[in-house]
């Protein structure tokens, strides 16, 4: 009996070593790092472009124990502000990509980062330590926050974190700033934990007790998703837990929650992005823009590709000037196009051409810009065959990338200029050549959207992928019929209620050979519109839910590949909304005057703290306001309000009254939450929308002249600028669109320190127009 209980206690013993163990460092070049033995890693800023002062360094953490790690990082002193650590979770048998934000135009630093953990079971790992080399560029000396409650974080990202103590899943949090880190300490309490686990949540051993939970989602989506080019779906398990499935692996990839065979697409693209996120400038159109005419596309970071990905697919297309167009001679993407023969495209949102000149085709890779809404066919190019010598691709003048001719390599053919012959090129392409592939460069986005493209601009930008695909022979072909391409757009986009007319409109669909459509809807309430000539048509419908809206187009022979879009119908309108104010009295200031004006304008209001409203009391109202930047509009991701808007497609409209963006930095919209504040009586409209429909130039928006505020263009992450500040290119308005659970969004920075009776009838009309389309997604009514 003693010897059984001894093999037993062993093999506990052995057990919880194994349940708790040491992980695997990895650097960029997945070489272990050997941090018991003083092993080194070299961060070599040098080899970087001069732009970049702080980069990214990727660490891969695998942890190989049966428990969750908690994995830290923390440098010595004399890297101080040089390398920044951190502390990592890191599942069960699971790896996970970390960075560590690294200091490079400063002089060169060398020193220690000491590794330290623990796991879930309570066990810990050894205490290490790893060497680290920095080679600086010796350019400026470092930049870093000030390590304080006014400014924590890692430079240029400072953040103020004076107002983020509070509930958070079920802790109250006390946040403080600790070597320019973060942090915080928490404690279970019992107003928090039942704002998170419900009215019968309670705290023990400093713990939130969710009575109900017994068990972690693996995911939330319904239906079918795509994931890394495989189809999976969302499982209620026995346990009633979501599990994620993998239904197939797909021939050709994945799209829309379908897996796609090589039959029903035209090619496969390769998308470089900036980042993993691929909402950098236009990257969301384009890859969107490419999908609906029938492409495949895989997007993801341009250094996450490797060579033998690239090898997969036709073509690889680039829109960030500022990375992902800048391929060295050793990555993937120059020796795919450089001797694979893949086919590369380069749609320009910068003014330069960083791949044409990586690639030796331009001489110069900082591009002018040029204004116009039309090209000119300088060489009668194939791709320009099928237009007029001048043809207009923008509804309105926009600004142009182009670059001078004297530039051009000589096998380089300049496609079209912008607006007259005047040697400068906004289209240019090289022919394939050996294991060269074809090229293409396209300077159009510099400012301008490609929802802002006439038919014309939309069809060459198409012939321009044609072309790149498989060359002349696919435009010139005159026996060979391309099936026509399904563009459909929805007004409201995304979300409708019940009895709200919704147009729809096939009008930007076309035939590559320009033969007359014909146009069949199916609204997906088992109600379709049968083969009509007309491409706009209107649909109501009677009960809410999620529908899926499907296009086809036909040119009399070949159909095209369906189009389609989720609308989501919400219960009937109520015109009513729910105003997130500082604290339940709402009594400040801009607040009430708001909130009366809104009543004033037809709108049933009420007001409370963010923490008061509930994820059921929100259901009764159609909309979010908020107003106070420091407080109300300071959404914490633990609230029903984040919940409301994000998971279940509540639109939000915020009206700041202090130059914080704080609600679309928490949304994810913005890079940067601190505004530009300069002091006028108008604002510089910038785009053709229906807010600012009627309204063109510099429009006053208030009969006093005070502060307002805008938010740089460049740290916009997603979404529409509607007018800038009239001195900056700084957005004083702009709007999100919905996407997947997500509801609308606008903000307005030009309500700063102002009231409603100082405002102009400009400004009233768009400041109803930004609450009616956050409301419904029309501005002249919803229920019309």
């Amino acid at each position: 009996m003693k010897k059984t209980l001894a093999v037993l206690a062993f093999l506990l013993l052995v057990q919880s070593v194994l349940a708790c163990t040491t992980p695997i460092l990895r650097n960029e070049f997945n070489v272990p790092i050997n941090y018991y033995g003083g092993g080194y890693f070299i961060v070599n800023g040098t080899k970087y472009p001069s732009e970049i002062k702080m980069l990214d360094y990727n660490l891969t953490v695998q942890n190989i124990g049966s428990t969750k790690l908690t994995f830290t990082l923390t440098p010595v002193s004399s890297l101080s502000n040089y390398i920044y650590g951190g502390t990592y979770e890191i599942g069960a048998l699971q790896t996970k990509n970390i960075t560590l934000p690294v200091y490079i135009d400063g002089s060169s630093k060398e020193g220690q980062i000491y590794v330290s953990g623990y796991c879930s079971d309570s066990f810990s790992i050894p205490d290490g330590y790893m060497n680290v080399k920095i080679y600086g560029r010796g350019n400026t000396p470092v930049q870093y926050c000030g390590n304080n409650d006014l400014s924590c974080g890692v430079y240029p990202n400072c953040q103020d974190i004076r107002n983020m103590d509070g509930c958070y899943e079920g802790f109250y949090r006390d946040y403080y700033c600790a070597s320019n880190s973060v942090q915080y300490s928490q404690s279970c309490i019992s107003t928090c934990c039942i704002q998170h686990a419900g009215s019968d949540g309670y705290c023990s051993n400093n713990n939130c007790i969710d009575p109900t939970s017994t068990c972690t989602n693996e995911c939330s989506f319904t239906g079918d998703s795509c994931m890394n080019g495989k189809l999976y779906s969302c499982q209620q398990q026995a346990d009633g837990c979501k599990d994620l499935v993998l239904k197939q692996a797909c021939e050709a990839g994945c799209s829309d929650g379908k897996c796609v065979s090589n039959s029903d697409i035209i090619g496969k693209i390769a998308f470089l992005c900036g980042d993993s996120a691929c909402q950098d400038g236009i990257e969301p159109q384009i890859i969107s823009w490419l999908r609906s005419k029938g492409w495949y596309v895989e997007s993801k970071s341009y250094d996450q590709w490797t060579t033998s990905q690239l090898s997969l697919f036709d073509s690889i297309v680039c829109s960030d000037e500022t990375l992902a167009c800048k391929p060295s001679s050793n990555s993937p993407a120059y020796i795919a196009h450089k001797t694979l023969s893949k086919s590369f495209i380069e749609i320009a949102d910068y003014r330069s051409a960083q791949a044409a000149f990586k690639f030796n085709y331009i001489s110069n890779p900082y591009s002018t810009l040029a204004t116009s809404s039309s090209l000119y066919d300088t060489n009668g190019d194939i791709i320009m065959e099928a237009f007029q010598k001048t043809v207009k691709v923008f509804q309105e003048s926009e600004k142009i990338t182009v670059n001078q001719d004297f530039y051009l390599s000589s096998n380089v053919i300049d496609v079209a200029d912008a607006g007259s012959d005047n040697g400068k090129s906004a289209i240019f392409k090289v022919g394939k050549s050996g294991n060269q592939g074809r090229y293409a460069y396209v300077g159009l986005f510099y400012k301008g959207s490609l929802s802002d493209l006439t038919m014309d601009g939309d069809q060459i930008l198409n012939r321009t992928f044609f072309w790149v695909y498989c060359g002349d022979q696919c435009l010139a072909d005159p026996n060979k019929n391309f099936p026509p391409v399904a563009v459909l757009e929805i007004t409201p986009n995304s979300i409708a209620y019940v009895n709200q007319i919704v147009n729809y409109d096939a009008s930007k669909s076309y035939d590559p050979e320009g033969k007359a459509l014909t146009y069949y809807w199916d609204f997906g309430d088992n109600i379709n519109s049968g083969w009509i000539s007309n491409p706009i048509i209107t649909h109501t419908y009677s009960t809410s839910g999620t529908y899926t809206v499907e296009l086809k187009v036909s040119d009399g022979e070949l159909h095209s590949k369906p189009a389609t879009a989720a609308l989501k119908i919400k219960p009937t309108i109520q015109n009513a909304v729910a105003f997130v104010c500082a604290d339940d009295s709402c009594d400040d200031d801009t607040e009430q005057d708001l909130i009366l004006y809104l009543r004033s304008s037809g709108f049933y209001v009420a007001g409370k703290s963010e923490g008061s409203w509930t994820f059921k009391d929100l259901g009764d109202y159609d909309l979010m306001v908020c107003s106070d930047a420091l407080s109300g509009c300071n959404i914490h991701s633990w609230s029903a309000v984040y919940d409301k808007h994000v998971n279940d497609g509540m639109g939000f409209l915020e009206i700041s009254d202090y130059k914080y963006l704080r609600a679309a930095n928490r949304f994810g919209y913005i890079n940067w939450w601190i505004g530009y504040e300069t002091a006028s009586d108008q604002i510089k409209i910038l785009s053709n929308d229906d807010i600012t429909k009627g309204y063109s130039g510099l429009v006053k928006i208030s009969n006093k002249k005070s502060q307002l505020f805008g938010l740089f263009q460049k740290n916009i992450k997603s979404g529409l600028d509607l007018a800038d500040v009239e001195n900056k290119d700084a957005s004083a308005m702009f709007k999100v669109l919905p996407a997947e659970n997500r509801g609308r969004y606008a903000f307005i920075g030009w309500f700063y320190k102002r009231s409603t009776s100082d405002l102009t009838e400009a400004g009233k009309t768009m400041l109803l127009r930004n609450v009616r389309w956050v409301e419904c997604g029309k501005v002249d009514g919803c229920i019309q």
